[in-house]
């Protein structure tokens, strides 16, 4: 007879398929699938079953207020994996950026300068292609035995700069006559060596300052990707807005589960304050005579400021009253005994 009062008692097979079905039906409007994005109904069904299990909800009301946990903690994960993706993408971004240079505006910043060897000494792409350069010059003069005008134009390919200045200057001390009884084939020889000496000396240098520039290049680099990590104010602004409404519904939907659970057991449940009668009761004192007529001391129970502790004062007293006074402004009731 109790049974069939209370309804047909489920299986644990029947209560489980039943379970399953609900959270299929509940990913079909919460989980994204799209082209590019396809969030994952098993992680959504897996969550809904971690949250049934720890809340074990009875009744429609309680599992639509689970439901409601479920979605909003669903959203909350997917903005959190927003704010990832912003991160990652700003820092991305910036780098591609910067490592995607315009030749000509390059050259063009570096011959602001006039000379374009000195600028092109204090960057990582500059050294290198002056490194690039000499080491063209170097091959020519092994390849002619000395070093031409065709060699020196190699670099920046003709047009005037310090570095074929150098160059010429070496080259027309190599022009010297050699010194008499010297024999022209060792002469040359050795002028040759010495051109390679001083190419090579200058390849160094400029190796020394592409590593000191890497180095720099890449500290700044790190710096950059750090300071990327914040995403945009106002994506940053719109995350954060999101997340504390989803955070405000999953509090207030806990909120409610509990009192419905509560009730259910059969617990005594305060009544809800309205946003007046909250303040109103909070603020308010109750203070009240001794029986003893001579006596002074009244107790002062206050439960202003929201959780404040319960404070006890002495004050005098009039005879025969019972007074209750609020501390906000508003008018003091008096009420005889």
């Amino acid at each position: 007879m109790a049974a069939a009062a209370s309804g047909p008692i489920r299986s644990g097979k029947a209560v489980s398929k039943l379970n399953a079905l609900k959270h299929g039906l509940l990913s079909q409007t919460v989980v994204v699938r799209g082209y590019k994005i396809k969030e994952s109904p098993a992680a959504f069904r897996k969550l809904c079953q971690k949250f049934y299990a720890d809340l074990q909800p009875v009744g429609p009301l309680e599992e639509m207020l689970v439901g409601q946990i479920v979605t909003a903690t669903w959203r909350l994960r997917r903005a959190r994996t927003a704010e990832s993706g912003e991160i990652a993408l700003n820092v991305d971004e910036g780098y591609l950026k910067r490592r995607r240079i315009n030749p000509q505006l390059q050259w063009a910043e570096w011959e602001v300068w006039g000379d374009p060897v000195w600028a092109m000494k204090e960057s990582h792409m500059g050294t290198s292609i002056l490194a690039g350069w000499l080491s063209e010059v170097r091959k020519q003069v092994e390849q002619d035995g000395e070093l031409t005008e065709a060699a020196i134009k190699i670099p920046f390919h003709g047009k005037p700069n310090r570095l074929a200045v150098d160059l010429e200057k070496l080259r027309q001390r190599c022009l010297l006559p050699p010194p008499a009884g010297t024999d022209a084939a060792r002469h040359r020889e050795e002028i040759k060596k010495q051109v390679l000496a001083h190419i090579d000396r200058e390849m160094r240098i400029l190796e020394w300052g592409r590593d000191d520039c890497w180095q720099r290049e890449n500290a700044e680099e790190q710096a950059r990707q750090a300071a990327a990590v914040l995403p945009a104010p106002a994506v940053l602004e719109k995350i954060l807005r999101y997340e504390t409404a989803l955070e405000r519904q999953i509090f207030r939907a806990m909120h409610e589960l509990e009192r419905l659970q509560r009730r259910r057991r059969g617990e005594k449940i305060p009544r809800a304050h309205g946003h007046g009668d909250f303040h109103a009761d909070r603020n308010m004192k109750i203070t009240k005579r001794t029986q003893n007529g001579d006596a002074k001391t009244a107790v002062n129970w206050g439960l202003a400021g929201g959780g404040r502790k319960l404070r006890r004062q002495t004050k005098p007293m009039g005879a025969g009253l019972l007074k209750r006074v609020s501390t906000w402004s508003k008018p003091v009731k008096t009420f005889h005994a």
